[in-house]
């Protein structure tokens, strides 16, 4: 199970449980409360762009992780594409 260490993490107004490990994200899924990953090696890398979206695999919603600054992955938000 993900330990949650409450790494910044905003989808609109609402605060997600997030933890960073290396490139690595991990949030609970603001629908279901499981655990999710997104990648933050690059751009097109899973959960930060649409054709390659974070899966829920409790719910199946997909998400995507959105970096205010591609350097410094700090500031997250993360929205909901289906």
């Amino acid at each position: 199970m993900v330990k949650i260490t409450d790494l910044p993490l905003k989808m609109g107004n609402k605060k997600i449980e997030s933890d960073a490990f290396g490139n690595n994200v991990a949030f609970k899924c603001p629908e279901c409360g499981y655990p999710v990953i997104a990648v933050l090696v690059n751009k097109g890398a899973r959960g930060t762009v649409p054709n390659n979206p974070s899966i829920c695999r409790g719910c199946s919603a997909e998400y995507l992780i959105l970096p205010n600054d591609w350097e410094i992955a700090i500031n997250l938000s993360l929205k909901k594409l289906k």
